[in-house]
């Protein structure tokens, strides 16, 4: 099979993913061509105009390469679809594919095209054909790409990027302050808006909470509205990596993620989080609901409620034992059992490239 899609550098959630997901089918395929379609060469350049000249003399040399490979028989082609403009090159390389009667396997990182309808996307479907199979990051994604391209759900499986963590063995901890964390790419955009309010209602209510905040500043904006917060109960930890944002999460009771993106996908912090124990609080952007809700968390819209009230549901779960060691233990084994389950359906996927 070909396996043709963005590896690092630069490095950002798709190329990861893309990464992981070719050293599945490596340790799985005994023949796995790889053609990267990012100038991973040129990654310094990486959100620079010169980057859009370099990918684009790239595209040249990958459609060059995959139709070598079309010429000598590969007939399985694996694509992770770029979101917005990224789609035009989707286009050329999968038009070519189709031209030589290949299986196509799309799968979806994005919901750029999936909260509304989108030409581009129109087009490139129409180009992979009634035949292309398509892989989803879960269930959200079902139902907008039925409803605006006739995709049925035939065609698609259900592949979650909980598939390529790694299982550690968590020893779950108790905190004697509810702590209460969030960790992103600081911005309004993933709620560290919602994050801030809350702790200022905690504070104003004499709160049994303690808020911890990780990861770098996206905007000015953003972090001078952290360090106004900053005191003995809100903490800024910075960018963390490695371990030390295992043990981030790990001193958490409560993860809040109310992001406002409007392409929000899966984000992986959740599951993060959730391995460690933590109680899930999020709005229900892309496929952010249905994870919350396996892990048994609280899925709220945030124009429907406020953070008053979003203290008083925490202090209730507070009060009825939530946090305790016994349910962050369950959370932390759902958080295995939902990953066995989703391991053995992206097996069978893989099984089916052989």
């Amino acid at each position: 099979m070909l396996f043709l899609a963005d590896l690092p550098y630069p490095l950002h959630g798709m190329s990861n993913v893309n990464k992981k997901m070719l050293e599945k089918l490596k340790f799985h395929c005994d023949d796995v061509k790889v053609i990267n379609t990012s100038p991973s060469y040129f990654s310094k350049y990486f959100n620079t105009k010169l980057w859009v000249a370099c990918k684009i003399i790239h595209s040249i040399i990958v459609f060059a390469k995959l139709f070598n490979f079309f010429i000598k028989g590969e007939r399985i082609v694996y694509r992770p679809i770029m979101g917005g403009i990224g789609q035009v090159y989707d286009c050329i390389y999968l038009l070519l594919a189709r031209i030589f009667r290949a299986r196509i396997v799309l799968h979806h990182h994005s919901f750029q095209y999936l909260n509304e309808k989108k030409r581009l996307f129109s087009f490139l479907k129409f180009i992979a054909g009634p035949d292309a199979e398509h892989v989803l990051l879960g269930p959200e994604m079902l139902l907008p790409l039925n409803k605006y391209y006739a995709i049925r759900e035939g065609q698609c499986v259900v592949v979650s990027n909980l598939c390529f963590f790694d299982v550690e063995n968590v020893d779950v901890r108790v905190n004697a302050t509810v702590t209460i964390g969030h960790l992103a790419n600081l911005c309004y955009d993933k709620g560290v808006d919602y994050f801030c309010s809350l702790y200022e209602v905690s504070e104003k209510n004499a709160g049994h909470f303690k808020f911890v905040v990780a990861g770098p500043y996206a905007d000015k904006e953003t972090k001078a509205l952290i360090e106004a917060s900053i005191s003995n109960n809100f903490e800024y930890h910075g960018p963390l990596y490695g371990e030390a944002k295992d043990i981030f999460y790990n001193g958490l009771d409560v993860f809040l993620f109310m992001s406002k993106y409007k392409n929000e996908a899966e984000p992986l912090v959740l599951y993060e989080a959730a391995q460690q124990g933590a109680f899930l609080i999020g709005t229900n952007r892309g496929c952010m609901a249905s994870v919350i809700e396996k892990f048994g968390g609280l899925v709220v819209n945030p124009e429907q409620i406020n953070m008053q009230e979003l203290y008083a549901l925490i202090e209730e779960k507070r009060k009825n034992g939530c946090f305790g060691f016994a349910q962050k233990k369950t959370r932390s084994q759902i958080f295995k059992r939902i990953k066995s389950e989703g391991d053995k359906v992206l097996d069978e996927l893989i099984a089916s490239f052989t």
